[in-house]
């Protein structure tokens, strides 16, 4: 419906600055996936394909869910463009569209070149990119769960229930009394430990400063985290 809209982001309140976040962010967006495609098809930078010979067996993976999860974030930022753009064109006379067009420019651009080619033509690539954006995001939230970007959800708690210490400071070891050291199972994680995992974006930033890993050796401590 177009005259609907979820207070406050209605045209007179928060709905403009809204709207040109969102028209600047989709294209900055698309460049940031565009670099990390050239990344890791590409560039093959050590910390995201793993450090050998320690990270041997990360290097040797196909990494299809990087190249699948960059492509439905683009998708969804390409599509979400197309609905905007489109809706410009054959909905030019909408005193609600015409209200969205100066808080979007960058879309109102790609509204412009599908004005070219028809009022036909820029309502079926709005109509398609409505039911790509939403298909999209259906599917990929069903992936969540069984990905890395499970992070999108863990983030926030994680994030909320830091410690406030100083970075990086560890606990003592209580050598005498103790009766295990270290980490052997599973369990032995605290739940603070376990979202942390679940928080990790592969991104390879504790690899390329590990000095285990550094050394060539065998230990790879991000092997046991994936």
């Amino acid at each position: 419906v177009d005259d609907f809209y979820l207070f406050p982001f209605t045209p007179g309140l928060l709905g403009g600055p809204y709207l040109l976040v969102k028209d600047v962010m989709e294209v900055v967006v698309l460049v940031a996936v565009g670099i990390a495609l050239y990344r890791w098809a590409i560039s093959h930078p050590a910390r995201l394909y793993g450090y050998k010979p320690a990270e041997e067996r990360l290097a040797g993976q196909s990494h299809w869910e990087a190249y699948l999860i960059l492509c439905f974030i683009g998708t969804i930022m390409i599509s979400g463009k197309l609905y905007d753009g489109g809706r410009m064109v054959f909905e030019a006379d909408n005193p609600h569209v015409q209200a969205e067009m100066g808080w979007q420019p960058l879309s109102y651009l790609l509204g412009r070149a599908l004005g070219g080619i028809g009022v036909g033509a820029a309502e079926f690539f709005s109509d398609a990119g409505w039911w790509i954006h939403n298909a999209v995001i259906l599917v990929f939230l069903n992936l969540l769960p069984l990905s890395k970007h499970f992070h999108i959800l863990t983030f926030l708690p994680n994030v909320f229930f830091a410690r406030t210490g100083p970075v990086g400071a560890l606990s003592k070891q209580e050598l005498e009394n103790a009766t295990t050291f270290g980490v052997s199972y599973i369990d032995q994680f605290t739940w603070k430990q376990v979202l942390d995992m679940y928080s990790c974006t592969e991104c390879g930033r504790c690899s390329s400063h590990c000095p285990a890993t550094m050394s060539g050796k065998e230990l790879a401590p991000r092997q046991l985290l994936l």
